[in-house]
C-alpha cells in the first residue's frame, strides 16, 4: 500500500511500488490524510483477510536491479590504495579523521592476518603519492606514516587528478607491489565537493570500467556532495556518507 503526498508525485512510480493499482492513494498535502483514513483502514483489513486465504501470485515481471555489496575486505588478497582529500575544505581536523580511519582499517585487516597491501596518496591542487603497495611490511611504520601526514593548507579539490594519478603513478602495477591475483580497491575519503564533478566522474569511470578497479567513497564531514560520492563509487552500496557508517559496515563483515 502506497500513499502519495503532494501534487508532483509520480503515479507510475507509486503503482510500481504498490502490490496493485488499488493499493495506491494520493492526497494533495498531509492535512488531507484524514479524508482517506477510513478507506485506508478498510483496505488494510481487506489485505489481512485476503492474504490468509489466497496464494501469492506467480511473479512474471523482471526483477528490479540489486546492487552488489561492497567488496568483502576480509576475503583473500586485496590491494588497497587510500586517496585522501587534503584540500582547504577538509582542514587539519578532518584530515586527522581520514588518516585515523585509514590506520584503523589497516589494524582491522592486518590483525586478522589477511594478505592485504596498502598504498596512499593525498590531493588538493595536485596529487602526491605517500607510499606504494610494496613500501611497508611493518604495520606500525605504515600507521606512523599515515598519521604523520601534515596538513598542507593548499586550496583546490581536484579529485579527478587524484583518481587519474592512481593510474599515472601506476599504483596497482607490479613495480609498485600490485598483484595480478588481488582485486584493486580504491578507498576515497573526501567531502565530495570537487572542482570539476564531470571530470571527477569521468576519471572514476576509467578506473571502474577500464581497469576494473572497485571504488569505495567515504564522506568526510557534514557538508557533503552525496550525489558525487555515489557517482564516483562502484555502486550506491559502495558509498558511505560517514565514517560511522563505514565502521558499521566493517563490523558486519564475517572476518
Amino acid at each position: 500500500m502506497v500513499v502519495g503526498i503532494g501534487l508532483k508525485q509520480s503515479n507510475k512510480e507509486l503503482q510500481d511500488i504498490a502490490s496493485a493499482d488499488s493499493m495506491v492513494f494520493s492526497v494533495t498535502d498531509f492535512s488531507r490524510l484524514a479524508n482517506i483514513e477510513q478507506e485506508l483502514f478498510l483496505k488494510a483489513c481487506e489485505v489481512v483477510v485476503t492474504t490468509t486465504t489466497t496464494r501469492a501470485p506467480l511473479i512474471t515481471s523482471t526483477p528490479k536491479s540489486v546492487y552488489p555489496p561492497p567488496p568483502d575486505l576480509c576475503k583473500g588478497k586485496n590491494d588497497i590504495v587510500f586517496v585522501l582529500d587534503t584540500s582547504t575544505s577538509i582542514g587539519p581536523k578532518k584530515l586527522l579523521n581520514e588518516t585515523t580511519l585509514a590506520a584503523n582499517l589497516i589494524d582491522f585487516l592486518t590483525n586478522r592476518h589477511y594478505n592485504v597491501r596498502f598504498g596512499a596518496l593525498i590531493f588538493n591542487l595536485a596529487p602526491k603519492k605517500i607510499f606504494d603497495l610494496k613500501d611497508f611490511t611493518d604495520k606500525a611504520l605504515m600507521r606512523e606514516t599515515l598519521l604523520g601526514i601534515q596538513y598542507p593548507n593548499t586550496p583546490g579539490t581536484f579529485t579527478d587528478k587524484a583518481l587519474s594519478a592512481v593510474n599515472g603513478f601506476n599504483m596497482f602495477g607490479t613495480a609498485a607491489g600490485g598483484r595480478d591475483d588481488a582485486p584493486d580497491i580504491i578507498i576515497l575519503m573526501t567531502d565530495g565537493i570537487s572542482r570539476n564533478t564531470t571530470r571527477t566522474i569521468a576519471a572514476a569511470n576509467v578506473l571502474k570500467n577500464t581497469n576494473k578497479t572497485a571504488i569505495i567513497t567515504i564522506g568526510i564531514g557534514t557538508n557533503l556532495n552525496v550525489s558525487e560520492l555515489k557517482a564516483v563509487a562502484s555502486s550506491p552500496s559502495y558509498q558511505f556518507d560517514s565514517q560511522t557508517n563505514f565502521n558499521r559496515y566493517l563490523n558486519q563483515l564475517t572476518c
